[in-house]
């Protein structure tokens, strides 16, 4: 677990108010129309997928924003599209690697909290998911970095 700050990325992104329970529904039909909007319109995909979180605070019942973003290379400013394109502010955060299948992704936010904690940091409760390896056949093999907002 170590401290970064991640410079600035341009997202072709979708967003939307969901829950723990309702975002896979939400979320996966998405993944396929933004990897097409990608090639339609001539973009440079520059690195994996992307869940970004605002304002979940851990409760899994409360609603939250979830933004699924793919990053891509600064897009002409004439893009017209079905997705909203954004370049994120440098970001300081706590970052971790889970290795494993994804319901065991709270016992590593667990830690870093703990982390967080420790060092007497402040959340900004906007966590970032990268997923360098999505195994649906095989969980075990999914590695995500998980990035949680600090100030």
């Amino acid at each position: 677990m170590q401290i970064k700050a991640q410079p600035p990325i341009h997202f072709l992104y979708a967003r939307f108010e969901t829950t723990i329970s309702q975002m896979m529904e939400k979320a996966t039909p998405i993944m396929p129309q933004l990897l097409q909007e990608v090639v339609d319109h001539h973009m440079q995909l520059c690195g994996p997928v992307y869940w970004n979180y605002f304002g979940f605070s851990g409760n899994e019942s409360l609603p939250f924003t979830l933004e699924v973003a793919l990053p891509v290379a600064l897009a002409e400013k004439t893009y017209e599209g079905k997705f909203d394109l954004r370049l994120t502010e440098p970001f300081k955060c706590v970052e971790a690697i889970h290795e494993g299948p994804w319901d065991q992704i709270p016992a590593t936010y667990a830690k870093m909290m703990h982390f967080i904690g420790e060092h007497q940091l402040m959340p900004t409760f906007e966590n970032r998911e990268v997923y360098l390896n999505a195994d649906f056949q095989h969980p075990e093999a999914n590695i995500t970095i998980i990035r949680m907002g600090i100030n």
